[in-house]
């Protein structure tokens, strides 16, 4: 019985220390570009069925990023530099769309020409910042200690009961 506790200790010690550090984002310099669902950008007519729909699948819409898989993957949200807290997602690409360039939809081709292009910092979103968003990296590794005396003073002892 011991030794079975023992192992559910180290493995939730091994998991408490060593947790991934999801709730911090990266960011890179890219360059930014835009687009919008016009034949000139995007190669399809409104009478082609998937006039307007990401890569994805989905209806291209404010706050879609086309980016290159390999680089950020679908699904991935992202903050870029001078749209303050809006947070976008990486539902498309494009055939220009290759390594560190993303392109931005816009509601008309003027705004997408408008935007032109531009190197921004682009801060990719963890999945579980919600989860960790009162943390900082200066006390993160505190954090983990943290949980992992409350589970040594709290739990270990119950479970060993």
């Amino acid at each position: 019985m011991k030794q079975g506790l023992s192992a559910v200790f180290i493995c939730i010690f091994s998991f408490l220390l060593f947790l991934p550090e999801a709730g911090f984002s990266q960011t890179l310099s890219m360059t930014v570009t835009a687009y919008d669902n016009c034949e000139i950008c995007t190669g399809k007519t409104c009478e082609d069925e998937a006039y307007g729909i990401t890569s994805t699948g989905n209806v291209a819409s404010w706050g879609t990023v086309a980016v290159d898989p390999a680089v950020i993957p679908y699904g991935t949200f992202l903050k870029i530099e001078g749209f303050g807290e809006l947070v976008f997602r990486a539902e498309d690409t494009g055939s220009d769309i290759r390594g560190n360039h993303i392109d931005v939809w816009m509601t008309s081709h003027e705004d997408a020409m408008q935007f032109g292009k531009r190197k921004l910092h682009v801060t990719i979103v963890p999945p579980f910042q919600k989860y960790y968003a009162f943390l900082n990296e200066s006390n993160y590794f505190s954090y983990r200690i943290k949980v992992l005396s409350t589970f040594l003073c709290i739990g270990l002892p119950s479970v060993i009961r």
